[in-house]
């Protein structure tokens, strides 16, 4: 039997300035509205992804600037140590993913293809493979599509100190902070398997011991599908203990033939 279990990361944030923070949906950012991790995010050469879900503004910049929603640099605000990991939405209304392996210059990472929407919800999944680079998008945290890709076995650079959502840096000020909103219930960084920063859910088995299931009476059971049900022919499993498990998920496939009664 499998159950869901959330699994958090130790890393915290601090809110600078006043940001509106509703049920950890961060938005009204600006210059001085914006959030901080404790910790800066520094994978260097290890595997690495990030998980984010973002809802973009009702507009877009100008064509050659970005709005930017999530960095982790060398330092802030100043011009020389923005280099690291930058998350933006173009005024083309492309994603762009900007890693910095060297610590003074972004490597040629195109920008993605993926028209991206005003007013919508997008669930993003970027990091590093440890061969590639890649960013994937989705607008029902279900289905997600590649929308960059580029190879690449350097890590990123190591000597990030600071890590930031919904704002950037550049000419020694803060400047483009992002100008939509960032659901922090649904972000997470992971470091390899483990969870650095954020909330994600792992599946994991609960030991019902070894008889799975206990038939009650006699329904029909072939190749696992049982039919047949009534008031004296059914299925029982014994009760996991759920105790330690902050979320659980059951998953049944079931085919309705008909329906004889109606309950409110």
């Amino acid at each position: 039997m499998a159950l869901y279990t959330k699994v958090k990361g130790d890393v915290n944030y601090t809110v600078v300035g006043t940001p509106t923070i509703n049920n950890s949906v961060v938005s009204g950012f600006s210059t001085s509205n914006y959030l901080q991790l404790n910790q800066a995010f520094n994978p260097t050469n290890n595997k690495w992804e990030m998980k984010i879900k973002i809802k973009t503004g009702n507009s877009f910049p100008a064509v050659n600037t970005g709005t930017y929603f999530f960095r982790s640099a060398i330092s802030a605000p100043s011009s020389e140590g923005r280099y690291g990991i930058i998350m933006s939405v173009r005024g083309t209304q492309h994603f762009r993913f900007s890693v910095s392996v060297d610590g003074s210059s972004f490597i040629a990472i195109p920008d993605g293809t993926y028209t991206v929407l005003a007013n919508t919800d997008y669930w993003l999944k970027f990091g590093w493979t440890g061969t590639e680079y890649y960013l994937d998008y989705s607008t029902d945290n279900i289905t997600f599509t590649r929308d960059i890709t580029y190879v690449e076995s350097n890590g990123v650079y190591n000597g990030l100190t600071i890590t930031q959502f919904g704002i950037y840096s550049y000419n020694n000020a803060y400047q483009d902070p992002f100008n939509g909103s960032i659901d922090l219930n649904e972000t997470y960084i992971k470091i390899g398997d483990t969870v650095w920063f954020g909330t994600t859910f792992s599946k994991v088995k609960v030991n019902t011991g070894l008889t799975k299931y206990t038939v009650v009476g006699s329904p029909t059971i072939s190749n696992g599908i049982a039919s047949d049900f009534s008031t004296s022919n059914y299925l029982t499993i014994p009760a996991p203990n759920l105790s330690s498990v902050d979320n659980w998920e059951f998953v049944v496939r079931a085919k309705i033939t008909s329906l004889t009664n109606t309950y409110q």
